[in-house]
């Protein structure tokens, strides 16, 4: 198996890739560009920054929207969580973990380092992306269970892939670079809500490169170490409870449904919060709209959602900006209060008022009886029932909040979605900003990435 997968990294190519693949690549990296960018403009985000210009480095590359240059992993490392620093980058449907924060990353360091062409990055995006979710189909629901957060420990060997694609790494050098690695990889669910969560997404590409490299310069490692005794995937999930049979697939590739950046897809996140409090949301926006409903009305709200999303969401009463982000509590209160829940709605500030403190205490949250005990269930749905003063009641059920792929977000709205994180992130002219989305969203075309790095880093106060 890990031969099939080294295969596949090292012969994937441009022309190989149908349209849509193409395209679903492109609208990912615009997407992740722009939620980097809106990353600078965070605790966390200015934290790194500084911990990597104190460290210094061998100057090959830049951190997003910044004027200095550090090493590629410590680039890598920074972009990384700045990328997962919202939380509102993308998400892949029924599975845990978010793609893009780990691979796209390793492609904006070494993409401006060697100065790779859009049509390269597409290809290396593409080769990540697909090594990371088959290992994911086979080990993602023991793996999750367990308490390890799968973009951190999966997002690793993306990146890794990601960063061997981009290097010509031939099929040995990419076993090793497995077997690197899988002696890298780490992070724990229990950390989410902290500044730790990005830091996952930070270390997972930084560790990916490193592998690479490492493994392109001659390190030695064990060549077969996803399948073999004492493996990943023995170690990470139990060979008892993995399914092979999504790897060996991964050269068959004539249709195509066969890849998965199609099939399940991307979902693209319309708020800047964990994925398990986008069906509430979408839920809480619908009965507002449908039943015109003032705050003042409001009782009391229910929400019941599926036993994944209760565990992962444990902030009742949450008292900063990323708390905020795991609280469905916090979400739905919000929504009540200002009818919208975009960047400025996550500060430490806002979760602190007075006003949503006090009308968290209206919103109760469980689990749905027809899903407790449930497996295989995927996402499940959330069901949020709003009780009025007047004695009436309305619910509504959402299975598939917006932005997933069946019910997707339009290219439009994810060109506004760039526009506000970048301006969120960094003070720019919005010609400049326009400039920069047209030119992702054509990615294909660009001969070096550079260029549109540099425009982004202009007036930096990094």
């Amino acid at each position: 198996e890990t031969k099939k997968l080294s295969e596949f990294v090292a012969k994937l190519e441009y022309s190989m890739l149908p349209e849509e693949v193409i395209d679903t690549a492109k609208k990912a990296f615009l997407d992740c560009f722009g939620v980097t960018l809106a990353g600078l403009n965070t605790t966390v985000g200015e934290k790194i920054i500084n911990y990597v210009k104190e460290m210094g480095g061998n100057p090959q590359a830049t951190a997003l929207g910044t004027k200095f240059k550090t090493s590629l992993p410590y680039a890598a490392l920074a972009n990384g969580v700045m990328a997962h620093a919202l939380d509102y980058d993308d998400i892949i449907p029924n599975m845990p973990g978010h793609p893009s924060c780990t691979i796209v990353p390793v492609l904006l360091v070494l993409g401006e380092h060697l100065g790779i062409s859009g049509e390269d990055l597409i290809t290396a995006y593409v080769a990540g992306f697909e090594v990371g979710t088959r290992i994911n189909l086979c080990i993602m629901d023991e793996h999750y269970k367990n308490g390890w957060h799968n973009t951190a420990t999966v997002g690793s060997i993306a990146a890794m892939a990601t960063a061997a694609n981009l290097l010509n790494l031939n099929v040995a050098e990419i076993q090793k670079s497995f077997g690197i690695i899988s002696s890298m990889v780490s992070g724990l669910k229990r950390n989410f809500g902290t500044m730790t969560k990005p830091l996952h997404a930070g270390t997972a590409a930084r560790n990916g490169l490193e592998a690479a490299i490492l493994a392109k310069n001659g390190f030695t490692a064990r060549e077969n170490i996803l399948e073999e005794r004492g493996g990943f995937l023995e170690v990470y999930c139990g060979r008892e409870k993995c399914n092979l049979k999504n790897i060996v697939n991964i050269l068959n590739l004539n249709f195509l449904d066969s890849y998965t950046i199609i099939n399940p897809g991307i979902g693209f996140k319309k708020y800047p919060s964990c994925y398990g409090t986008h069906q509430a949301i979408d839920a809480m926006f619908f009965l507002m709209k449908e039943h015109c409903l003032a705050l003042e009305q409001i009782n009391h709200v229910k929400c019941e959602t599926s036993e994944l999303f209760y565990s992962i969401l444990p902030y009742e009463r949450p008292k900063t900006g990323l708390e905020g982000k795991f609280s469905f509590q916090y979400c739905l209160a919000r929504v009540l209060l200002d009818r919208r829940l975009g960047l400025a709605e996550f500060t430490d500030e806002k979760v602190r008022e007075s006003s949503v403190q006090k009308l968290i205490n209206k919103v109760k949250v469980g689990i749905h009886p027809v899903l407790r005990g449930k497996k295989n269930i995927g996402f499940g749905f959330t069901v949020v029932t709003v009780q009025l003063k007047n004695g009436k009641v309305f619910s509504k059920k959402v299975i598939t909040p917006s932005g997933e792929p069946t019910n997707p977000i339009s290219q439009d709205e994810l060109v506004s979605k760039f526009i506000e994180c970048a301006s969120y992130g960094i003070q720019r002219e919005i010609e400049d900003l326009d400039y920069v989305a047209e030119q992702l969203k054509n990615l294909e075309e660009l001969k070096d990435i550079k260029k549109i790095i540099d425009i982004v880093a202009k007036g930096s106060r990094f």
